[in-house]
């Protein structure tokens, strides 16, 4: 793939985080990254200088390549590709995960093919992100006319090494959700943990230190035995009596917490009741707890 991709001329209109990313990643397996275009003149130079291209403006990018990767932030995509000029038998492509095709419907008008390749990965910097593409699932969705195209996305994912998904038009809503919980939900769950550690006298940061191994080893669980087989705590042993307890504390000393508490136990009890760990005596009692809480 990086003989087939020394080929075709790549430019990048926007030098944020996911584009940055996949610039570098492109660059080190051997693609031709032409130039680098962005509103931030600074994040351009210092992203064309890494991959060896060139910075301009927006149309002389698009002018310059066979393939253009759109990194802009979301809102920016439609206004800026519609503002520009597109030939017929390039690739525009976004990165985003929750627009669909349709905002690059100015492009497909110019005979131009689109598509949309969107890492599943929480990408911080650009040289972190370039890094944890590897393994990582990338989103990938062509026209309809562009069977091609698509095979070429997965081939050059595949030379990223990452596992390319085939994303269907009009499910990108329900595909980001899903994105979103499984990153910042899981953020946000933590802060409220984190929360509930102050409670006994932890400062924050201590209190982050102290979960984030705990957070890491269930993740690792889940890789290895999966989401049921990964459950731990109250639930999964059907212990009532710790659960109570939890529900008291909870209700004395983080009354606003006691919902999520809830919902979440919930469905820890779901996919315990899936494994089969727990006897149906067992799972009655627990709902009632909850229910009752």
């Amino acid at each position: 793939m990086a003989e087939a991709g020394s080929l075709v001329r790549v430019s990048f209109l926007g030098a944020g985080r996911v584009g940055g990313a996949l610039a570098l990643a492109m660059h080190r397996i051997g693609w031709n990254i032409q130039a680098v275009a962005s509103r931030s003149a600074d994040s351009a130079a210092k992203l064309a200088h890494q991959v060896s291209a060139t910075t301009c403006g927006f149309q002389q990018a698009v002018d310059a390549a066979d393939w253009v990767f759109v990194t802009t932030p979301d809102d920016v995509i439609e206004p800026l590709v519609s503002a520009l000029t597109w030939r017929a038998g390039q690739c525009v492509l976004h990165c985003s995960g929750a627009q669909e095709l349709s905002v690059l419907a100015a492009e497909s008008a110019h005979g131009a093919d689109v598509a949309g390749f969107h890492p599943l990965q929480l990408i911080a910097a650009a040289e972190q992100g370039a890094k944890a593409l590897q393994g990582s699932v990338v989103a990938i969705e062509a026209g309809p006319a562009s069977a091609h195209r698509a095979k070429g996305l997965r081939d050059l994912a595949l030379a990223l090494g990452m596992q390319p998904m085939a994303l269907s038009p009009g499910v990108r809503p329900l595909y980001h959700a899903a994105a979103n919980l499984a990153a910042s939900g899981v953020l946000s769950v933590l802060s409220q943990a984190t929360a509930l550690l102050q409670h006994i006298g932890l400062n924050e940061a201590d209190a982050l230190h102290a979960l984030l191994p705990l957070t890491r080893g269930a993740l690792n669980a889940a890789d290895i035995q999966g989401l049921p087989g990964a459950i731990s705590g109250p639930v999964a042993r059907g212990d009532a009596g710790v659960l109570s307890r939890h529900l008291q504390a909870l209700q004395t000393h983080a009354p606003e917490l006691l919902a999520l508490y809830q919902t979440l136990s919930a469905q820890q009890l779901r996919l315990a009741r899936s494994n089969g760990r727990l006897t149906e005596a067992q799972a009655l009692q627990l709902m009632a707890l909850l229910a009752g809480a």
